[in-house]
């Protein structure tokens, strides 16, 4: 088994899968949630699908992620969207400090 398919066979492992229709967005959404939470930083994943007859179109894809230690947290929200941007918030919590958010984005293509 070349080392690909040993990472993606992992991956489902670690992975349980949904998928939902949401009439409003017109997108098929793929969630993946970990088996052990409190064991994975990464604590959902949502790819949105554009359904189209000449081939689905992915349009975004979402991954949220959460560190905890004795005295702070740090959470991250990914936020992909094909052909147009990235965005990564960050927010964090340091002992005896205020909670910070950080958000920055890269785009490169058109609004909608």
């Amino acid at each position: 088994m070349n080392s690909s398919k040993t990472l993606q066979r992992i991956f489902y492992l670690c992975r349980n899968e949904e998928k939902n229709f949401d009439e409003t967005l017109q997108r098929v959404t793929l969630t993946y949630l970990p088996v052990n939470p409190e064991k994975e930083e990464i604590q959902r994943e949502d790819v949105l699908i554009k359904p189209d007859p000449s081939g689905d179109i992915v349009s975004n894809i979402i991954i949220n992620s959460y560190r905890e230690s004795r005295d702070s947290s740090v959470e991250k929200k990914l936020l992909w969207q094909t052909d147009r941007s990235f965005q990564v918030t960050i927010i964090k919590q340091l002992p005896g400090q205020k909670e910070t958010t950080t958000t920055f984005e890269v785009t490169w293509g058109e609004s909608e």
